[in-house]
């Protein structure tokens, strides 16, 4: 059995641990939100060059005449196509952020998770603690490359072959064109 001395000391230290889990989720809670609003910002900016194009479009196709008039319209058709082009080459950002911040959102939660076994010394030392945290993280991805990693990390891999490995399952994913988040 612990001396009184050394379970204060342990239970300093898992809230400290606590403190420092709460830290992080708050940080990453903190830069989704900022993210948020710069990405809302921009998804309207979009839409609204997106309705402007159009309407440049169909103004552009009212348009008659021949010759060099013909030639103006036409280019003017062109430019819109191909600045929709680059509009449409964008949304990846906009799908990139939307994967980040579920990444971000999900090891959040995690991190909760674990700072609630922090505040129960007990749960840190119960094996079947850990394996109910562990199903529980892993039944919560949505995203391949995160199964991935989390199942290479569990079975003792490097976090570099962790990381690589989920990399590789990304790209026959995406090559796969089967990628859903």
């Amino acid at each position: 059995m612990k001396s009184n001395q050394a379970q204060a000391e342990s239970q300093a230290l898992n809230e400290e641990l606590g403190q420092f889990l709460n830290l992080t989720s708050g940080e990453i809670n903190m830069s989704v939100r900022e993210a948020s609003g710069v990405v809302q910002a921009l998804t309207k900016t979009f839409m609204k060059m997106v309705g402007d194009v159009h309407e440049i479009q169909l103004a552009a196709d009212k348009l008659s005449g021949g010759g060099e008039d013909a030639q103006v319209k036409q280019q003017i058709l062109d430019k819109c196509n191909t600045y929709l082009d680059k509009v449409q080459e964008g949304t990846v950002g906009f799908q990139f952020y939307d994967k980040m911040t579920q990444r971000l959102n999900h090891t959040s939660g995690n991190i909760k998770k674990l700072m609630v076994m922090t505040e129960k010394p007990e749960a840190l030392n119960s094996s079947d603690k850990w394996k109910s945290l562990k199903k529980d993280i892993e039944q919560s991805y949505n995203m391949e490359e995160d199964r991935v990693l989390f199942k290479a990390l569990m079975q003792g891999d490097s976090i570099q072959e962790a990381v690589r490995l989920a990399s590789d399952a990304q790209k026959k994913q995406k090559s796969d064109n089967t990628e859903l988040f």
